[in-house]
């Protein structure tokens, strides 16, 4: 199989295992790298800017560079990836995040909505609203 599709509750193991290990902790402060490592940070605790956290947080280490690049600009923060490809996997790894096959509009629905930008239910009520100022 040339996919793997990884889930919520892998994860979860993931930051429980880190938690249990002692490697992060529910209080430590992490930032996640875009985009997959934003999806982690509510298993820690959230901060808005690399700056702030005491760890930055990534998705997955695959060539390594991303890694390479925040160690470079930030020395002295740890760098902890959920999963660690090594070069004898070759298979595609799918986050949760990137396994629904939902319209683009559903996002920006959803987007609209957590952050209370406007109580929409459809694209065309956006479009209308924005279009009606």
């Amino acid at each position: 199989d040339m996919e793997r599709i990884i889930t919520w509750e892998k994860l979860k193991s993931i930051a429980s295992k880190l938690i249990e290990l002692g490697t992060l902790t529910k209080e430590t402060k992490v930032w996640g790298v875009p985009r997959g490592g934003q999806y982690l940070m509510p298993f820690f605790t959230p901060v808005n800017t690399p700056e702030e956290a005491e760890v930055i947080l990534d998705d997955l280490t695959d060539s390594g560079s991303t890694k390479e690049q925040y160690k470079k600009k930030f020395p002295n923060k740890k760098f902890v990836a959920f999963l660690n490809k090594h070069e004898d996997d070759k298979r595609w790894y799918i986050f949760p995040w990137e396994q629904k096959k939902e319209p683009l509009e559903d996002n920006i629905i959803r987007i609209c909505q957590f952050y209370g930008i406007k109580e929409v239910d459809t694209i065309e009520q956006l479009i209308e609203e924005y279009e009606n100022r």
